[in-house]
C-alpha cells in the first residue's frame, strides 16, 4: 500500500534529494517547522519505506566502462526462473518485468565489453526459457536524475 505523503512530505523529500547532508535544523528552517518535526517526519518515512538516506554514485564518474540496458524475451511461464537467474550476477544494476517486447528488462555495468560479450553468450545462453535478448550500451549519459529511485531490498 502507497503511503500517504502530504505537502510538507514531498518537501522535505526534495530538500533531501537537492542534498542529502542538509541537516535537520537547516531543513526545518527553509520549510518553516521545528527540527522536532523534521526528526518525526524523517523517521516515519524511513520506517514505511518511502525513502532511505544513503549515497548514490554518479555513473557518469564511476570507473563502469561498460554500462547497459538488456532487455529478455521470455518463453510464457518462465519469467520468474529467468528473474531469479539474473538476480545472482552482481553486474545487474536493476531489473524489471516488463509489458511489450521483452518481459524482462536490466541494466547491468560490465568491467569491459569482453565481459558483456561473456555474460551475454555464455551466462545468459545458460538460462532455461530465455528465447532472444536486445542489448543496448550506453554512450553518453546526459542525465541522470536521482529523484526517481525504486528502494528495493
Amino acid at each position: 500500500m502507497a503511503a500517504r505523503l502530504d505537502e510538507l512530505d514531498r518537501r522535505l523529500i526534495a530538500a533531501l534529494q537537492e542534498d542529502g547532508r542538509t541537516s535537520n535544523r537547516e531543513i526545518a528552517r527553509h520549510l518553516d517547522v521545528s527540527e522536532g518535526t523534521i526528526r518525526a517526519r524523517l523517521r516515519r518515512l524511513d520506517r514505511d519505506d518511502v525513502i532511505r538516506i544513503q549515497a548514490v554514485s554518479d555513473v557518469r564518474a564511476a570507473d563502469l566502462s561498460v554500462v547497459a540496458y538488456v532487455g529478455f524475451e521470455v518463453e510464457p511461464g518462465h519469467n520468474q526462473g529467468v528473474m531469479e537467474a539474473l538476480l545472482q550476477w552482481d553486474e545487474i544494476m536493476f531489473a524489471a518485468t516488463a509489458i511489450g517486447r521483452f518481459s524482462i528488462i536490466t541494466l547491468a555495468s560490465f568491467a569491459d565489453r569482453e565481459a558483456l560479450l561473456t555474460f551475454l553468450l555464455e551466462d545468459v545462453s545458460a538460462i532455461p526459457g530465455v528465447i532472444a535478448t536486445n542489448t543496448s550500451e550506453l554512450v553518453t549519459i546526459v542525465k541522470h536524475d536521482y529523484r526517481w529511485v525504486r528502494i528495493h531490498d
